[in-house]
């Protein structure tokens, strides 16, 4: 294992007084501070959490697709040209 260098000891430690003194916040505090993290790590690690409606929401349209209720070809190209602009 290698050893820290100073500037990671040094943002080592100020992780550790930051959730220190998050864990002090009220549950509604904390909650916004781990939605903020999990935000931050996403940007910088390219992995995508899903919440609970978005998982919904892809598992009914999945459903969709293998009941064969799917758009057809010209609504698709319609929707994108449309989004487009």
């Amino acid at each position: 294992m290698r050893s820290l260098c100073y500037e990671e000891k040094t943002m080592t430690k100020a992780l550790e007084d930051l959730i220190e003194r998050v864990a002090a916040l009220p549950k509604a505090a904390q909650e916004e501070v781990v939605r903020s993290v999990v935000e931050i790590e996403q940007r910088h690690t390219g992995v995508y959490a899903l919440d609970d409606q978005e998982r919904a929401d892809i598992l009914a349209a999945l459903e969709e697709v293998q009941q064969g209720i799917v758009a057809s070809d010209e609504e698709a190209t319609a929707l994108f040209s449309r989004l487009k602009g």
